[in-house]
């Protein structure tokens, strides 16, 4: 009992890192599934609560939570970048889960559309936070030969999450109940609290930045921590872009190919595109290649770009091509999504890797999120959900564009020579 509690503890066991990834895991997969519970139920809370079904004010209403929830999660990404760098890793983690438990538990208990906005600005700044610890936390935490394939298998919950909102809303149709459920995620920041250590990259890095060595000199607004910041800024933003103002309204567009009426079809394409999102995000720790990975990740933009405008420019009726193109995407989205948790953090020293990690993943959050809001009167524009949405799905092309420049220039300037000394440390 003794020796199996010293390797309970023991960051260096394998029972240890078990158990990191078993945190770190249903962490996220409570974030994706509090992230999405609303896409799926959007039609029925706004119906309840605003007492009113007409689809134009349905989806005007959805845009603005779905807005006010991302710009949430912007916040929530730079300040958890913040607290991770400067309190610890470990807090951050067990932070951001209370803070989207509670408030997919006061969502159930709410009876004012306001309160639903303001609530899913909390979530947001939760899974924000959670998204952006996890990373950093295994990134640390974890050997560097298997790292690559921990932080993308660890990926895989958030779509696991977008599975599992998928299965509540199909079971428990009643919206109430669903947030309800949301709200036990608290008692995974118990488990975190109990069995989860500090990681030694930080605590390495406080006790040298107490001794002002080397510290001093890494900023991430100068150097290439400043490239780094800009070309993982643009590239993550244009995906951002591109899949909350395209895909994370699929359900809702398929509604209105129902006329109206559903039968489970939009919970069931919710769930094949979280499982082949899943499947998509293990991969990426295979399809991995440090060298290589700006042009895999642009490869992959290119797939989702060609998947989405044959989804949305070729069908004008449900059938079941719809739940295979939004499967595939779905695959493209989860490679992409774990391939920059994965990459992210590399390019980074440890003295700022959570701030700018966390900068390049909520930077374009903020416009994505004013971008989303603009979805309803574009929608009402067009008068028709497909070319509105196949429009921001053509952010992909941005992020394949960006990292294909990015790619070019640095493989010309490291035939020249290393571009600076504190290009690799601490990474």
């Amino acid at each position: 009992m003794k020796m199996l509690s010293k390797q309970l503890f023991d960051p260096n066991s394998k029972i240890y890192l078990f158990l990191t990834f078993f945190c770190c895991w249903f962490g996220g997969m409570f974030a994706g599934m509090n992230a999405h519970l609303f896409s799926v139920l959007a039609p029925e809370v706004v119906k309840q609560l605003t007492n009113n079904s007409m689809p134009e004010i349905i989806s005007s209403y959805a845009a603005w939570a779905l807005s006010i929830f991302l710009v949430g999660w912007f916040f929530g990404g730079l300040l958890f970048g913040f607290l991770a760098d400067h309190f610890g890793r470990k807090k951050a983690l067990v932070l951001s889960v209370m803070i989207y438990a509670l408030s997919s538990g006061m969502i159930s208990i709410s009876y004012a559309w306001w309160q639903i906005v303001v609530w899913r600005f909390v979530t947001g700044i939760g899974v924000g936070g959670q998204m952006v610890s996890i990373s950093v936390f295994i990134n640390e935490v974890w050997p560097q030969k298997s790292r690559a394939s921990a932080v993308a298998a660890a990926i895989t919950s958030y779509q696991a999450g977008v599975f599992y909102a998928g299965s509540i809303t199909w079971l428990f149709p009643y919206w109430r109940i669903a947030f309800a459920i949301g709200a036990s995620s608290f008692f995974l920041a118990l488990l975190i609290c109990f069995v989860l250590e500090e990681s030694r990259q930080w605590q390495e890095s406080v006790l040298q930045q107490a001794q002002s060595i080397t510290s001093a000199k890494v900023s991430l607004f100068s150097g290439p921590e400043l490239i780094s910041l800009v070309v993982g800024g643009i590239s993550f933003g244009s995906f951002l872009l591109a899949y909350w103002a395209s895909v994370a309204w699929v359900p809702a567009w398929i509604q209105v190919l129902l006329h109206g009426h559903n039968a489970g079809q939009k919970e069931l394409a919710t769930m094949y595109h979280g499982i082949a999102a899943i499947m998509g995000c293990y991969s990426a720790g295979y399809i991995y290649s440090e060298r290589l990975q700006p042009l895999l990740i642009a490869f992959f933009f290119c797939i989702a770009w060609i998947l989405s405008a044959c989804m949305f420019l070729s069908l004008n009726h449900f059938s079941v091509a719809i739940y295979i193109l939004y499967a595939a995407i779905g695959f493209c989205i989860g490679w992409l999504q774990a391939a920059f948790y994965v990459y992210l953090p590399t390019l980074f020293s440890v003295f700022v890797r959570a701030k700018g990690t966390g900068i390049c993943l909520n930077g374009g959050r903020l416009v994505t999120a004013l971008l989303v809001l603009f979805m309803g009167t574009l929608v009402t524009f067009i008068g028709n959900y497909a070319q509105a949405l196949f429009i921001f799905s053509c952010g992909y092309l941005i992020g394949a564009f960006a990292l294909s420049v990015y790619f070019y220039c640095k493989t010309k300037m490291q035939e020249q020579g290393p571009l600076n000394s504190l290009d690799t440390y601490g990474r």
